[in-house]
C-alpha cells in the first residue's frame, strides 16, 4: 500500500503545471488550446496522447458540446486538430473586421486606467482588425486620440515622425512624473500648517420649540399652556409641532435621500454589530414611484434588455424575484452574506446573486445582480457603473424627452445642442469607411484636355476650385495618366458647381459596384405607423467619404488651371450611388423607423417621444462617423413630407401633385423615343392615377389620360 502512495506522489511531482476545465466566462478557447499547448510540451506528451488529454481536462460542459457537434462520430475518433477547429468554429466564429476595428477606434483610455493597461487593452482589440504592417501606426494613433490626459496629447502632436515606441515612453515618463508630483504636493501639504483665524459671532438665543421665536426662553413662552391644532397635545402650536416635522422630514428622505449603499456582512457577527457599523440606507422602491423622478438606463442582461433605474447611490445592482423568475430563472442563484438595511430601519435578507453577462452599447462583462424579495424596479448600481461606462448624454436625452409637459420644439433643440458637430458648417468625413475605385485589368489610361471655357466662367470656377482645394476635396498635381474634362453647372442661386465628365475617361472601363437602392415601397412600409415625419439632408453627400489612396489617381480633373485630383468620393462616378447607398445603410443599420436614400433620410415613430429617441438615435450615428447635415435643408415634425417624388403622411403614400400636372400637360410625343419617356413616366405614377387602374392608351389630339381597354403602355 505504502509502495503505491509512494509511486502516486512520483508521477503527480513530475507533473508540471496544471490545467484547469474550459471556461468560456474566464478565457476564450483559442487561449485555453495556447495553454494546453504549452503544458503538453512542458509534461513531454506525444501527439498521439493529446486527444486523450485535451478530452480528459475540458470539462464536462465543454466534452457535451463537442459530442453534440459530432454526431454519429465519437469524440475520441477525431484527431486534435479536428477537435480544436471544430470547438473553435463554435465558440469563436470569426467576426467581422469592420466591426472589430469600429470597437477599436472607439475605445478610450478609463480613468482608472494606466497607460500601459490601455494599450495593452488596444492591442487585444486589433487582434481581429487585420491591421496587418500598419499596426503599429493604428496602435500610435488610437493611443495619442484616445489619452485622457490632454496635456499628454499636446506633448504627442509636437513630436515629427512619432513611433509607437517613442509614444509610450513618453507617455508613460508623464504619467509617471504627474503620480510623483501629486505625491509630492500631498506630502508638502501635510507637513505645513496653516494658523487658522476664527471669527466668532455674537451668540443668539436659540428659537424657542414651542412658537418658533427668539425673543424668549421656552420656559416663559404664552403657548406653554396652549393645545396643538395638529396633535392636541399642550406645550406649543401647530407649525412647531414635531409631528409635522417629522413628516416633512420623511417626505424629504424618500425624495432626496436615494442613498442605496450594500455592505457585505460577515455571518459571525451579531445584529447589533451590523447596526454599529452603520450599514448605509437602501431604498427599495415599487413600479408605483413617479418615473419621471429617476433616470432610467437599458443594458442587454443574459441577452434580454433590463430597464433598470440609474442609482449613484446604490453599491450594487439589485432586482425583485419576481423579474428573476421571468426573466433568470435559468440562472444559477448563489447564496450570499449581503445584508440591506432600508430607510425606515427594516432589514433586508437578499435571497442571493446571480452571475450574469452584461452588455451595454460596446462593452461586455460578468457581473453580480443581487436578487430580494420585495417587487421593486430593478436598480443600476455603482458596482456596475465602475466596469460599464454609460453614455451619459444619451441618459439625459431620453431623461428629457420623458417630460411629456415639455413643448416638442424645445426638446428638439435640447438634442441639436447635444450634437452640436452634425450642423456645423463645412463638409464632414466619413470614419472608418473609404471608397475605392476599381477598373478593368489592362485598361489603357485616358487623358483629356481641358475644355474651352467662357470667359464669363472663368472667375466662379477658380473660386470654386480654391473653395474644393481649401477644403481638402481637391489636391493640385503636376501629371496624371487619367484626366477629365470639366463640366460647370449653374445653380438657381446663382452658384456653381463642377463636375467631372466621367463618362468619357473613367465610367466605361469601370467595375461598376452592384448594390441596390431602396424602392419606394420597402421605404414606406418601414415607416408604416408613423404619426410625424423627419427629414435630413447630408450635405454634399459623396464629398463627405474619403477615397483611398490607389483610387485617386483615376479621379483627376483637367481645368484651365492645371490637374488636379479628387479627395474624395465625386458626383458623376458610375459606382458612386452604389458605394455610397451601402456606406450610409452601414451607418444607419439597426435604427427603427428610419430609411436613407442616397442623401436624404427620412425617420417616423408611433409617437413623439419614439420620434425623439430615433432622431436621436439617428444624430448619434452621424456624430461617431463624422457626418454633416444641411439644416436648412432639413424638415422636423412635419405631418406630412414630400420624399423620392412621393408624398408621405400618416394616411399612407400619395402622388406629389407637381410631378402629375407634369404628366396630364406633358406636350404630344414627337417620336418614339419621346413616347417612350412619357410612357415611363405614366406608368410610375400608374398606382395614383384613377384613369390608370385599366390598360391605356394616349389618344391622338389630346394631353390627357383616356381609357382604351385594349390597347396598353407598351411597345
Amino acid at each position: 500500500m505504502k509502495e503505491r502512495e509512494r509511486e502516486k506522489k512520483k508521477k503527480m511531482a513530475g507533473c508540471v503545471g496544471q490545467m484547469d476545465s474550459f471556461d468560456s466566462t474566464v478565457e476564450d478557447w483559442a487561449t485555453y488550446i495556447e495553454r494546453l499547448e504549452q503544458y503538453c510540451v512542458a509534461n513531454k506528451i506525444e501527439n498521439d496522447r493529446k486527444v486523450a488529454v485535451l478530452l480528459s481536462v475540458m470539462g464536462a460542459k465543454t466534452y457535451n458540446l463537442l459530442r453534440n457537434l459530432l454526431p454519429p462520430d465519437k469524440p475520441a475518433s477525431k484527431g486534435f486538430k479536428d477537435i480544436v477547429k471544430t470547438l473553435r468554429e463554435h465558440l469563436n466564429p470569426k467576426p467581422l473586421v469592420i466591426a472589430e476595428r469600429f470597437r477599436f477606434h472607439n475605445r478610450n483610455q478609463k480613468r482608472t486606467e494606466s497607460i500601459p493597461e490601455y494599450i495593452a487593452e488596444l492591442r487585444r482589440l486589433s487582434e481581429h482588425c487585420k491591421f496587418g504592417d500598419g499596426l503599429s501606426d493604428a496602435l500610435r494613433d488610437r493611443l495619442v486620440c484616445g489619452l485622457l490626459h490632454e496635456g499628454t496629447q499636446k506633448r504627442l502632436l509636437t513630436e515629427r515622425d512619432l513611433t509607437l515606441a517613442r509614444a509610450l515612453e513618453i507617455a508613460i515618463s508623464m504619467e509617471t512624473a504627474a503620480k510623483d508630483a501629486l505625491e509630492l504636493q500631498k506630502k508638502t501639504t501635510s507637513e505645513c500648517t496653516v494658523n487658522k483665524i476664527e471669527t466668532r459671532r455674537p451668540e443668539r438665543m436659540p428659537a424657542c420649540y414651542r412658537c418658533g421665536k427668539t425673543s424668549h426662553r421656552p420656559d416663559n413662552c404664552w403657548f406653554k399652556v396652549k393645545d396643538c391644532n395638529l396633535c392636541n397635545r399642550k406645550g406649543h402650536i401647530q407649525k412647531m409641532c414635531r409631528t409635522r416635522t417629522n413628516e416633512r422630514k420623511s417626505k424629504f428622505k424618500m425624495r432626496n435621500k436615494k442613498v442605496n449603499e450594500l455592505n457585505e456582512a460577515d455571518s459571525n457577527e451579531t445584529d447589533s454589530d451590523e447596526y454599529e457599523r452603520g450599514l448605509a440606507c437602501l431604498e427599495l422602491h415599487t413600479v408605483k414611484d413617479s418615473e419621471h423622478k429617476v433616470m432610467w438606463v437599458t443594458p442587454e442582461v443574459e441577452g434580454q434588455k433590463l430597464r433598470m433605474e440609474l442609482d449613484t447611490g446604490s453599491a450594487l445592482s439589485i432586482i425583485s424575484r419576481k423579474d428573476y423568475q421571468d426573466k433568470f430563472a435559468k440562472v444559477k442563484l448563489r447564496r450570499t452574506s449581503v445584508t440591506l438595511k432600508t430607510y425606515t430601519g427594516g432589514k433586508v435578507v437578499p435571497l442571493g446573486k446571480l452571475k450574469v453577462k452584461v452588455k451595454y452599447e460596446n462593452t461586455k462583462r460578468m457581473l453580480d445582480l443581487y436578487v430580494v424579495q420585495n417587487d421593486n424596479v430593478p436598480l443600476f448600481g455603482r458596482e456596475w457603473l465602475r466596469n460599464i461606462q454609460l453614455n451619459w448624454q444619451s441618459i439625459k436625452i431620453m431623461k428629457a424627452t420623458e417630460k411629456s409637459e415639455q413643448p416638442t420644439p424645445e426638446r428638439l433643440k435640447n438634442l441639436f445642442d447635444c450634437f452640436p458637430s452634425v450642423f456645423q458648417d463645412g463638409v464632414g468625413t466619413l470614419a472608418q469607411i473609404k471608397a475605392k475605385i476599381a477598373i478593368e485589368e489592362n485598361a489603357p489610361p485616358k487623358f483629356h484636355k481641358a475644355r474651352t471655357l467662357p470667359y464669363a466662367l472663368r472667375p466662379k470656377v477658380e473660386l470654386e476650385l480654391k473653395r474644393l482645394e481649401d477644403q481638402g476635396i481637391l489636391s493640385k498635381v503636376d501629371w496624371s495618366d487619367w484626366a477629365t474634362p470639366i463640366v460647370p453647372v449653374v445653380k438657381k442661386n446663382g452658384a456653381l458647381r463642377i463636375c467631372g465628365d466621367f463618362k468619357v475617361s473613367v465610367n466605361p472601363v469601370l467595375h461598376t459596384v452592384q448594390y441596390p437602392l431602396p424602392r419606394i415601397e420597402d421605404i414606406f412600409t418601414s415607416l408604416s405607423g408613423g404619426q410625424h415625419f423627419s427629414k435630413i439632408d447630408l450635405a454634399q453627400a459623396y464629398l463627405q467619404m474619403e477615397l483611398e489612396e490607389s483610387s485617386k489617381k483615376y479621379l483627376t480633373i483637367n481645368t484651365h488651371k492645371g490637374l488636379f485630383q479628387y479627395n474624395r468620393l465625386v458626383f458623376g462616378v458610375a459606382s458612386a450611388p452604389a458605394i455610397w447607398q451601402r456606406a450610409i445603410d452601414q451607418v444607419l443599420q439597426d435604427i427603427p423607423g428610419t430609411q436613407c436614400y442616397l442623401d436624404d433620410i427620412i425617420l417616423t415613430g408611433r409617437d413623439e417621444n419614439e420620434h425623439l429617441a430615433n432622431l436621436e438615435a439617428v444624430l448619434k450615428r452621424l456624430s461617431e462617423f463624422g457626418l454633416r447635415v444641411n439644416k436648412e435643408k432639413c424638415e422636423f415634425f412635419k405631418d406630412s413630407i414630400e420624399y423620392c417624388v412621393h408624398k408621405i403622411d400618416k394616411e399612407g403614400l400619395h402622388k406629389a401633385q407637381d410631378k402629375m400636372d407634369a404628366v396630364l400637360k406633358a406636350p404630344r410625343p414627337e417620336n418614339v423615343s419621346q413616347l417612350r419617356s412619357f410612357l415611363d413616366l405614366v406608368n410610375y405614377y400608374a398606382k395614383f392615377a384613377e384613369e390608370c387602374k385599366s390598360p391605356h392608351n394616349f389618344r391622338q389630339g389630346t394631353n390627357t389620360l383616356q381609357p382604351r381597354p385594349a390597347l396598353a403602355f407598351s411597345l
